[in-house]
């Protein structure tokens, strides 16, 4: 919420010739419940169970692909495209969460032990501060070429950027699969780590 917020008073910042704001605030939303989703994800990764996340990626992609296209067809515009994502991503982070409580049996209500929270903020610190750096380290290029040349140049970068990173999931779909079973090897069998 707080990252929604800083993109909303970054875009009054710099002006116009940016996105409209109903745009960005939709994108932040999808930013928002992605980053729920990715909760529910890292649940069935600690339990080194891969085939639900797998299941919500393939019905996110084909649900919003065939949600854009038939939308896009009668209404085409980047804020339908938009809405398009975030109906899909509103429908993995509830299809993780009903897996979550058919699979795991977890409870909905929240329940804070201090102790933990603050054991957990300490361990989760070196973490955000790494991602926090990445995340500008990535994004900084983007940002600077706007505010220098403008959107164009931006949307010529990014194309480029992105068909270079294009093949990034090959490692992350590595990353996800392996790095629980390590952690899990790492108490119970140490030999096998």
């Amino acid at each position: 919420f707080a990252a929604l917020l800083g993109v909303v008073y970054a875009l009054q910042w710099f002006g116009q010739g940016h996105p409209p704001l109903l745009l960005v605030i939709l994108a932040g939303a999808v930013m928002v419940i992605d980053s729920f989703a990715l909760t529910a994800t890292s649940i069935f990764r600690g339990w080194q169970n891969l085939w639900f996340e797998s299941v919500v990626i393939v019905l996110n992609k084909v649900f919003i692909l065939s949600l854009g296209a038939i939308l896009l067809y009668f209404w085409p515009s980047s804020l339908i495209a938009a809405l398009a994502i975030l109906i899909g991503s509103a429908i993995s982070f509830l299809l993780l969460f009903y897996f979550i409580k058919w699979r795991l049996h977890l409870s909905w209500r929240l329940g804070l032990n201090k102790a933990i929270v603050i054991e957990l903020k300490r361990l989760a610190l070196p973490f955000a501060l790494a991602n926090i750096f990445a995340a500008v380290y990535a994004y900084s290029d983007s940002v600077l070429l706007s505010i220098l040349q403008g959107n164009q140049a931006v949307g010529l970068y990014s194309v480029a950027a992105k068909t270079m990173n294009a093949f990034q999931f090959i490692p992350s779909a590595f990353m996800a699969a392996v790095f629980p079973a390590m952690s899990n090897y790492y108490r119970s069998a140490p030999q096998k780590l």
